[in-house]
């Protein structure tokens, strides 16, 4: 376990702007980079509504800090800042990925496709959406509300693993309610993995995807019902620079 500390010295850094922050950022002590990077922590969390002179120009200078010869240490505080108050695109990263080290690229390509995995979910929502009520329309007994769980052990060969979802590693889950998933984002709430018991029910629809940003793909799966499944995949699209669409799905089982 390592200890790290700022003092008065590195908020005076910090307040005198762009310059003497990359001055020690891609200087050669170690140690002082880190406790600048945990200063910065604070300058750049809103909670704290500390004014940070050139935050985007810091940004991009953390970029460069990652792709950079450097501590794993320096790298990884770089990157968790980046991770927790920036928003891509992220081009330097991007560029020089091969240059990041090979224990951080795995949290890299994770903040490189933070905004698009955004994007994306919200189509795989309207998605789940017009699966949802079209399904509706079809059948007298429905259920009246839907979870729907993005999480990234979902795959097309999965039938049976949601019954201990609440031990996967879930990244977002929404809760529908009135018979529609008007208000998309609005009318929707997060609720907490443990809220699901391990034993099946069907008094919801459940939704359950992952996506791919390698495979530039999103895998679908849901149950409406004891009788009614069926896992979906889908190609995403590119309209233009990170404007995507899925395309129409492949369907891999149904039961």
């Amino acid at each position: 376990m390592r200890c790290v500390t700022y003092s008065g010295e590195e908020r005076e850094i910090v307040e005198l702007g762009l310059v003497a922050i990359q001055e020690v950022l891609m200087g050669t002590d170690a140690e002082k980079k880190c406790s600048l990077l945990l200063c910065l922590d604070k300058y750049l969390d809103p909670y704290f509504n500390c004014e940070l002179s050139d935050k985007e120009e810091v940004i991009r200078l953390l970029e460069t800090v990652i792709v950079s010869p450097n501590e794993l240490d320096v790298v990884e505080d770089a990157l968790n800042l980046l991770m927790s108050y920036a928003w891509g695109p992220f081009e330097i990263l991007e560029k020089n990925f091969d240059r990041i080290p090979m224990e951080c690229q795995g949290d890299a390509k994770y903040v490189i496709n933070m905004h698009r995995v955004t994007k994306i979910e919200q189509l795989v929502l309207n998605e789940c959406a017009r699966i949802f009520n079209e399904a509706e329309g079809n059948s007298e007994e429905f259920p009246q509300e839907a979870i729907v769980v993005h999480s990234t052990v979902v795959s097309e060969e999965d039938y049976s693993f949601y019954k201990n979802i609440s031990e996967h590693n879930i990244e977002m889950m929404w809760r529908f309610f009135e018979n529609r998933f008007r208000s998309i984002g609005v009318s929707s709430s997060m609720i907490p993995s443990d809220s699901i018991t391990n034993d099946r029910y069907y008094s919801i629809a459940e939704y359950y995807f992952n996506i791919d940003m390698d495979k530039r793909e999103v895998c679908l799966v849901y149950y409406h019902g004891p009788r009614e499944a069926r896992c979906l995949t889908y190609a995403i699209g590119e309209k233009e620079k990170d404007e995507f669409f899925l395309m129409k799905p492949k369907v891999h089982w149904v039961s």
